[in-house]
């Protein structure tokens, strides 16, 4: 199974782009991630938010294939713990689907239309955290949740 990490833009901050660069490296040992940054919506700071989630949503929506699994990290998804993430991923990852799929949302969020064909939602904290920081918080949950099920010394 590939697992990918769909965002809009490109990270800006280079100490975000070294954590996330370490962490995708380190994951490569248990399965194949990849980051998909899709490039923001023309004129996005001209638009209404509805319009640009919309627009957002029309771009991933044409990206899904038959049999992904879409989750959305959504701030009122599911919260767990990260050894019940690992649960849950071990399960994902058993489905026999090709791809899972994590979606961030932009700044602006999520279109109701991606939350309603998502097949869950999780939520990293209750705290608001910058879109670009989400990235690097989630790639070390996922290399923490590889370390949890494989046993290793990571996860104290």
């Amino acid at each position: 199974m590939k697992i990918q990490i769909w965002c809009w833009g490109a990270i800006r901050e280079s100490f975000l782009k070294e954590g996330i660069s370490i962490y995708l490296k380190r994951l490569q040992k248990y399965l194949s991630t990849e980051f998909v940054e899709f490039p923001p919506v023309r004129n996005a700071s001209k638009l209404e938010v509805p319009i640009l989630l919309k627009t957002e949503a029309n771009v991933i929506a044409d990206k899904i294939q038959t049999g992904d699994i879409l989750i959305t990290l959504d701030e009122k998804g599911k919260e767990m713990t990260s050894s019940e993430f690992a649960q849950y991923l071990e399960v994902k990852m058993g489905s026999g689907s090709k791809r899972l799929i994590f979606l961030i949302g932009s700044a602006s969020g999520l279109d109701d239309s991606l939350l309603q064909i998502s097949n869950d939602r999780l939520s990293l904290s209750k705290f608001t955290l910058p879109n670009q920081m989400v990235r690097l918080v989630f790639i070390e949950q996922l290399y923490r949740a590889m370390t949890i099920l494989q046993n290793e010394p990571y996860h104290k």
